[in-house]
């Protein structure tokens, strides 16, 4: 009976040296998961920040619109402001 106990003593001080390791791992785990929670509240204040797809698209439409304005009307902006338009001849 006595081999028997010693095994198991054995096997107790196995575990209890697994166990202290695991709790290691656990705290270094809490820590690292801090840390990533720290980062994603830092994340989520940037991206807070920035303009939405409403805005970008609303801001390109307009954009396109008044590129588009001048090129319709661009001979008479030229006009009002007193350039010349040129013309291409063909001369011989």
């Amino acid at each position: 009976m006595e081999p028997r106990i010693a095994r198991l003593e054995a096997s107790v001080d196995h575990i209890e040296r697994d166990i202290a390791e695991l709790k290691l791992d656990v705290r270094e785990f809490r820590s690292d998961m801090r840390d990533v929670r720290e980062r994603q509240i830092r994340l989520e204040e940037k991206v807070a920040h920035l303009p939405g797809k409403g805005f970008i698209v609303t801001s390109l439409l307009i954009s396109l619109a008044v590129i588009t304005a001048l090129l319709a009307f661009q001979g008479q902006i030229q006009k009002y402001a007193g350039f010349a338009s040129v013309v291409a001849t063909d001369t011989p």
